[in-house]
């Protein structure tokens, strides 16, 4: 529960209560697997075959809102349950639980062949099958636009989510003694490797609005006929307020649970979203491959320069595809078919319009009483691609260290599994979230050093034992994003995605990222309006060029509308009405990282059994402040003021941005015994 203002500006009251998405019950689960192998070795062959069955079994559910959610525009009007008009409340009702398994199966070969003492090759192939989810009592559902009512059930009309699927994982790897004296070694391989896909992503409701494949109403009144499922797990909307009497109840009857047209008359008037599977959806995998030359430049000291290389293919993500074409918010009359005049865009209460977006949704003509239709699918991909180079020097004269530098791209279209259950910024474009990963340290250099003290038989052993040690850890800085998760810009519904607006939009950058990049505590300012003149040039610019989708449709509106933020000539402007930004993904950099540890130890033998170690260790030795990665944080929060925010309307906010938030220089001090 919470309230908002009814300007929707900062929120002034705190949450009431802890997390809409809990309770969250899981188990027991099981997991009982038979694997057996065998080996046989026959001259320079190594043979291993094996074989696998494996039987994997959930039980759980995620709760979302069986507390509700509640939205207050005053502190009166929750003291009297008056809920804002604008925010509907929402509960869940039904039983989300469910009791969901599958088998597997699975096979492989391999042999290591040493075809010379100096050249050895891995040859591997695994073949694994898995079968279709099955739930105790077919209580999971998917959308089907053939399907007269759009809804198809395990066990009634359709026998599995997605097919069986039947996979072959080859795998190659080599190691050459060039020399034939072990001076020089080259290794390398590369595989596939195939992903059991969590059960979480098809029945979770925590951070999805629609819920997963376990609350598809098929048993709910679908425009007044009943779905002919038996399906009836769904979030509701109350119409009116709340009784704080002794008396109750407090919430008002719900009623069967109704997925309507928003054409019908009220409260009869409110649309479904879902969760829905592609079908055809296959299982992601990942192709690993390196390649590493090795190097002994003297007995105790090696060098090892490494490619890395991995690709994550047929991820699974979200996109809504029932999503209405950009612009459809921005519309107003019973029909939806008159566009906001120029004036009307820029006044404060214009904004996106639910009813009007889900007039305009592809399937509102055959399934009216749909909204989102939140679609898993294999629709994302990863990359990663690094230089690995290494420094081994093993004990000499007391002293050892590993020296470590890579140098390294990630990239992938969000910083999760199925895109951190969220929808896609562009609903129109997936690949547009296509960047900067939220781990993407493009250089890091570690070294670990340990020099052991020359020793010296003296009394007590004071002078033996004695050993210096250190950690440095140097690295460039992570990226951060910034998204609007309150405004309806594109006039598709990235706002009013009930319960927890799992849609954000981009605004648009120009300039040299660099200007926001590396701020630590400062701040870029934020210009309300017009006044920032190059903001103002920058839009009149992009207007020059561009044909508005209706009159005052224009990036200057939108400017005027909401402001930008701006420095050094770079800025952050919202996008054209009714259109999407273009910022990319990991567009900005926070600050890198510096750390360094140092520790005294001394270790006294006590006797034939029992030793001691007496340590001291300071962390943080330069007492420098360190930046670290955090998630969705407010761009206005005083912890994070990364973009200064005046803004009337819901502040932006910032994915993955770097805050302060290291430990400052600390001291400690043990003692171990051992036997």
């Amino acid at each position: 529960m919470r309230t908002e203002p009814s300007t929707g500006s900062r929120l002034p009251f705190s949450t009431t209560g802890c997390c809409n998405t809990f309770p969250k019950i899981q188990g027991p689960d099981w997991t009982h697997q038979v694997i057996d192998n065998l080996s046989y070795i026959r001259g320079r062959h190594s043979f291993k075959f094996g074989g696998e069955s494996r039987h994997l079994a959930y039980n759980g559910g995620t709760y979302t809102g069986t507390r509700g959610i509640f939205n207050f525009t005053s502190l009166s009007n929750f003291l009297t349950g008056t809920f804002n008009t604008a925010s509907p409340p929402q509960v869940l009702l039904g039983q989300p639980g469910r009791h969901i398994s599958n088998w597997a199966y699975a096979g492989f070969a391999q042999d290591d062949w040493r075809i010379t003492n100096t050249l050895t090759l891995n040859l591997g192939l695994r073949y694994e099958t898995v079968l279709p989810l099955r739930e105790a009592a077919n209580l999971l559902a998917n959308f089907d636009p053939k399907s007269p009512t759009g809804f198809v059930q395990l066990g009634r009309n359709v026998d599995s989510l997605f097919p069986r699927t039947n996979d072959f994982s080859p795998r190659l790897g080599f190691a050459w003694d060039i020399g034939g004296n072990s001076k020089w070694v080259l290794r390398g391989g590369g595989s596939l490797i195939y992903v059991i896909t969590g059960y979480n992503v098809f029945v979770s409701q925590q951070g999805v609005s629609a819920g997963g494949l376990n609350s598809i109403p098929t048993g709910a009144l679908l425009n007044g006929v009943p779905g002919g499922g038996d399906i009836t797990t769904a979030t509701v909307q109350f119409t009116s307020g709340v009784n704080w009497s002794v008396a109750g109840p407090v919430f008002p009857s719900s009623g069967a649970i109704r997925c309507d047209s928003p054409l019908g008359p009220a409260p009869n008037n409110r649309p479904c979203p879902i969760t829905a599977v592609d079908p055809n959806l296959r299982r992601p995998y990942a192709g690993a491959w390196n390649l590493s030359i090795q190097h002994a430049l003297t007995n105790d000291l090696s060098l090892q320069v490494a490619y890395v290389g991995s690709h994550g293919t047929r991820l699974i993500g979200l996109n809504d595809i029932n999503a209405p074409l950009p612009g459809s918010g921005w519309l107003t009359g019973p029909l939806c078919d008159t566009p906001y005049t120029p004036a009307q865009i820029i006044t404060p209460a214009a904004s996106g319009s639910a009813n009007c977006e889900n007039l305009r949704r592809p399937y509102f003509g055959k399934f009216p009483y749909l909204s989102n239709i939140n679609y898993i699918s294999n629709q994302t991909y990863s990359n990663y691609d690094g230089l690995q180079i290494t420094v081994t020097q093993r004990p000499w004269h007391g002293l050892s260290y590993l020296l470590g530098y890579t140098w390294a791209h990630a990239l992938d279209h969000a910083g999760g599994d199925w895109n951190n259950s969220t929808l896609v910024s562009n609903l129109f474009n997936v690949r547009s979230d296509y960047g900067n990963s939220n781990d993407d340290v493009r250089h890091r250099m570690t070294l670990s050093l340990s020099y052991a003290l020359p020793q010296k038989q003296s009394f007590a052993q004071l002078l033996q034992g004695w050993k210096i040690s250190s950690v440095a850890n140097v690295q460039s800085a992570l990226p951060w994003s910034v998204t609007d998760p309150t405004d309806d810009i594109s006039g598709t519904g990235g706002r009013i995605n009930p319960p927890n607006g799992n849609t954000v939009e981009r605004w648009s950058f120009y300039g040299n990222p660099s200007a926001f990049s590396g701020l630590g505590y400062n701040a870029v300012p934020f210009f309300s309006g017009t006044s920032n003149a190059d903001c103002v040039a920058r839009a009149a610019a992009l207007d020059a060029g561009y044909t508005p989708l209706y009159p005052g449709y224009t990036y200057s509106s939108s400017l005027s509308k909401y402001g930008c933020w701006a420095k050094n000539g770079a800025m952050l402007l919202p996008p054209a009405i009714g259109t999407y930004g273009t910022a990319a993904r990991g567009l900005f950099r926070g600050q890198g990282l510096k750390l360094l540890d140092v520790s005294l130890t001394k270790d006294t033998k006590i006797s034939e059994r029992l030793s001691g170690q007496f340590r001291f260790e300071v962390f943080n030795v330069l007492n420098k402040t360190q930046y670290t990665p955090t998630v969705n944080g407010n761009a206005a929060s005083r912890s994070n003021p990364l973009l200064g925010s005046s803004r009337a309307t819901p502040d932006v906010q910032i994915s993955n941005p770097s805050v302060g938030s290291g430990a400052a220089r600390s001291i400690q001090l043990g003692f171990k015994l051992q036997f």
